[in-house]
């Protein structure tokens, strides 16, 4: 996942791996951007909702200190929670 705004920072990546930190207030979006395998490291709990290109839509509920493992996709990501989610997203390359 590329940085695309304020929401979310690259904090480190060499040719196996990329570390990218998200902070992402109530209402705030990320657009559709792609991701091989991957985890979450959820640094606060949060609900967001992921939307596929088809306009497929998966809910996701993160407590803090949890890690999800997620499969290769492309996706746009809300935060339709009620307080900023931080996470680290750890993708392998």
């Amino acid at each position: 996942m590329q940085p695309v705004s304020e929401i979310a920072k690259s904090l480190f990546e060499n040719d196996r791996v990329r570390v990218t930190e998200v902070r992402s207030k109530p209402g705030e979006k990320l657009p559709m951007h792609s991701h091989p395998n991957y985890l979450i490291y959820a640094l606060t709990p949060g609900r967001y909702q992921i939307t596929t290109p088809d306009g497929r839509t998966e809910i996701l509920e993160q407590e803090e200190g949890q890690i999800i493992w997620r499969e290769p996709e492309t996706h746009e990501v809300e935060n339709i929670g009620t307080n900023e989610i931080r996470s680290l997203i750890i993708d392998l390359k």
